[in-house]
């Protein structure tokens, strides 16, 4: 799923910046993640702007990561 920037942040006549939320599923384990990503128009580049977020519960889906941070994205089969 994409949505679209509600406004576009020029910070030149030349360089135009888009801020996306990007929102995608994962399978196996239909985990749900969300990021915002700053694209730069002119030449095309992506970058991830802070942190990307688990937007649902991931259950025991990690249970063999013992890193807190890291079961956020992990599935154990």
């Amino acid at each position: 799923m994409l949505e679209s920037p509600r406004e576009k942040v020029k910070s030149s006549t030349k360089r135009a910046i888009q801020d996306l939320t990007i929102i995608l599923e994962t399978v196996p384990g239909n985990g749900k993640f969300e990021a915002t990503v700053r694209h730069q128009v002119q030449n095309n580049h992506l970058e991830v702007l802070g942190y990307v977020s688990r937007i649902n519960t991931y259950g025991n889906q990690s249970r063999c990561v013992d890193n807190f941070h890291m079961r956020l994205y992990c599935y154990c089969l």
